[in-house]
């Protein structure tokens, strides 16, 4: 084993030869060169898969506009229309239950109306039997 001291007087000698400063430097510098070269084709993959994906979805489109155009020149009118009528049946139906639900709330109203009326006129009367009671208490105290 080397001691401490010879270890120094190496790296000293290593580190103050002049060609071997430079072969680390080359050496660092032909890193860097090959870190920006990777990272240049990395982003070029990046690139060319991003085109890729989007031509198979163009492709995937238009295959499925091919599809679409094909069904409706093979009937699928027929479809539309069947799907139309479904909708305008649903609608019809929808129509009539708001109707039935406006009739019953209609009705409703009504009869809360008459039981509004109702509850006036027993207020008015008690109103009257309460007027007529302070009168004959009056006229009982002013005997």
């Amino acid at each position: 084993m080397a001691t401490i001291a010879e270890l120094v007087d190496a790296i000293d000698g290593f580190v103050d030869n002049r060609t071997t400063v430079r072969d680390i430097l080359i050496g660092q510098i032909k890193g860097i060169r090959d870190l920006r070269e990777v990272r240049r084709a990395r982003t070029q993959l990046q690139t060319d898969l991003g085109q890729e994906q989007r031509r198979r979805y163009d492709a995937e489109a238009e295959r499925d506009l091919t599809i679409t155009r094909k069904d409706l020149a093979e009937g699928a009118m027929d479809r539309v229309v069947g799907d139309l009528q479904q909708l305008r049946a649903n609608a019809q139906s929808q129509i009539n239950r708001m109707l039935s639900n406006i009739t019953g709330k209609r009705t409703c109203i009504g009869v809360l109306l008459q039981k509004k009326f109702a509850l006036q006129l027993l207020y008015q009367r008690n109103a009257r039997h309460l007027q007529r009671s302070r009168r004959n208490i009056g006229l009982l105290e002013f005997n």
